[in-house]
């Protein structure tokens, strides 16, 4: 079962006598640290703990101020590349959008070390996509896919790069192609705004926008995390957001179901009272509860890639929006281009290719099983006809030595 104190120190403003209630009830501290790392929210709740005082065994507590140090030190090596990312693209023309990580850690939490980050998503034009990887190549990043057909990141709009131990995810639309049910990056550039980040400022997306793009991307990955909900649940509680022109373009994008699910998930899991009052939807509210129970209980929903996809569908608000998230697990993608590369004026058979690996892949899952009580058996036979024959060699041994035992006492009898 998930920890209260986990929950708790999620909130946008936790409750500092609740804080101190579910802290004097741990009786295992370790599994409630490695709860908080699981969600990314380690940090959180070491600076919560050591404000009231809590009283944490020493194993546990040097755990978290640790890794509670080590992400502050790992934050500020991300905002400083993130800076000289940014500048490097807009020398040569290139406008950039930072998004997600060192943008909500430095703009919605108390302190920039209290939100975790695995690394730096940036944002430019789609016209600017390739120019931009180019230049980033050039200026030492590295590829994670290198010789990888560019069409394979082209429909989800987004590649990934290292520049030196910093991860650099690039994106070229706020959602992959086929996901857009709901597209939070129009007219982004227009709306955007600039933040301090690490010393320096980088343009991000306008407060509405941002809340839009953390509706979807948490929804997209079916609110797994915590420091998802965390982030939004700032974000949602903060004065400077228009509610009106939130709701306004969610409805445009055809959002509004995700918007809501968004709002439940912090009323049922966080216990945090609604910033807007929008009307009941059936679905989002269903889905809310069970993902909360889900959570609560630490096992995690949905499971399995049909599960998802399911999940994807109950939100998607049209017939077209539901039939783009049956057609996205068709489109070929970098496994498929690891498994059997074509020459780029090849690129459509990965059309055909894909369902074939697919077909293999959940073949070889479903026969799995099958195989491995079929060798179980195997081996049992073989282990059975194993003792049998030892247990013949071992008979015959015991006869042979019966009888030398018998003629040697005949021979003792006989002799004079």
């Amino acid at each position: 079962m998930l920890s209260p104190l986990i929950l708790e120190c999620a909130r946008p403003k936790p409750d500092r006598a609740r804080l101190r209630q579910f802290a004097a009830a741990v009786d295992d501290w370790d599994a409630v640290v490695s709860q908080a790392e699981e969600h990314g929210l380690a940090p959180l709740l070491h600076w919560h703990l050591q404000a009231e005082g809590a009283d944490v065994p020493e194993a546990p507590a040097h755990r978290l101020r640790d890794r509670f140090r080590r992400n502050a030190c790992r934050n500020l090596r991300f905002g400083s590349e993130l800076l000289q990312l940014s500048a490097t693209l807009e020398s040569a023309g290139i406008p950039v959008l930072a998004f997600k990580g060192p943008v909500t850690a430095w703009t919605l939490y108390e302190s920039p070390a209290l939100r975790e980050m695995s690394d730096v998503d940036i944002l430019v034009p789609p016209a600017d996509a390739r120019r931009a990887y180019d230049l980033l190549l050039s200026e030492g990043c590295v590829s994670n896919y290198p010789g990888a057909d560019w069409r394979m990141f082209d429909w989800l709009s987004e590649t990934s790069l290292n520049f030196g131990e910093v991860p650099i995810d690039l994106h070229w639309a706020s959602l992959p192609r086929l996901l857009r049910f709901a597209d939070a990056g129009a007219g982004a550039w227009m709306r955007s705004r600039q933040v301090p980040v690490a010393g320096g400022a980088v343009r991000t997306l306008s407060p509405e926008d941002l809340l839009l793009f953390l509706s979807i991307h948490g929804a997209k990955h079916c609110w797994t995390s915590l420091n998802w909900l965390a982030d939004w649940s700032r974000l949602a509680a903060r004065p400077e957001v228009d509610w009106d022109v939130v709701i306004a373009r969610a409805r445009a994008g055809r959002a509004s179901r995700t918007l809501s699910l968004a709002l439940a998930l912090i009323r049922d899991l966080l216990e945090c009272p609604s910033p807007v009052d929008l009307p009941g939807d059936p679905i989002a509210t269903a889905l809310a509860q069970q993902l909360s129970r889900e959570l609560r209980s630490g096992s995690g929903w949905p499971h399995t890639t049909g599960q998802r996809i399911r999940f994807a569908a109950a939100l998607a608000e049209t017939p077209a929006a539901k039939a783009l998230v049956f057609w996205n697990p068709l489109q070929p993608t970098l496994a498929d281009d690891a498994w059997l590369r074509f020459p780029r004026a090849l690129y459509h058979t990965y059309y055909v290719a894909r369902p074939l690996r697919l077909v293999a892949k959940y073949t070889a899952r479903l026969l799995q099983p099958r195989l491995r009580r079929l060798h179980q058996r195997v081996v049992r036979h073989r282990d059975g006809v194993h003792a049998r024959g030892l247990t013949g060699a071992a008979d015959i041994v015991h006869d042979d030595a019966a009888r030398a035992a018998t003629g040697c006492q005949d021979h003792v009898v006989e002799s004079p």
